[in-house]
């Protein structure tokens, strides 16, 4: 399921799905760090460079679809925790991809990994190659299609 047009997700569900079929959709939060300094700096970022870039219907990720219109029975929710130790530069580079950051190049002509996120993690850890520990909420979210 996609957030950014869950309606027609759900539409087309319905179309395809016989009675009685379980949809299962899932997503995963924001990732929260083992380091309170890291996390700490994570959170200012996320805020101040990510958060107003991205589309209305991430906060149904940020909630883990907890306020997703779920139009399906039945509905069951479980959480899942992954746990990862990237270097930095990987996890900046997996932040490059996010949909705020293309759209707040776009808008700012800057680029706020590189220009604002990597010198405040870069000031507490020695390099890029450092690891850093991560988790992630995967949130898995099921549903019965018009059950029997």
């Amino acid at each position: 399921m996609h957030w950014f047009a869950h309606d027609d997700f759900f539409a087309e569900v319905k179309r395809v799905a016989k009675s009685g079929a379980s949809v299962v959709a899932w997503g995963y939060t924001s990732p929260a760090f083992t380091d309170p300094q890291i996390q700490a700096v994570w959170s200012r970022c996320y805020i101040d460079y990510l958060q107003p870039y991205f589309e209305p219907g991430r906060r149904y990720v940020e909630d883990s679809y907890a306020s997703i219109p779920f139009p399906f029975s039945s509905v069951q929710t479980r959480v899942f925790r992954q746990n990862y130790s990237w270097e930095l530069a990987r996890f900046l580079a997996y932040v490059s991809t996010f949909s705020a950051v293309k759209r707040s190049r776009a808008e700012l002509f800057k680029d706020s990994v590189e220009c604002d996120m990597k010198p405040r993690f870069l000031s507490l850890v020695t390099s890029l190659n450092d690891k850093v520990t991560l988790t992630f909420d995967v949130t898995a979210l099921q549903g019965v299609v018009n059950p029997l």
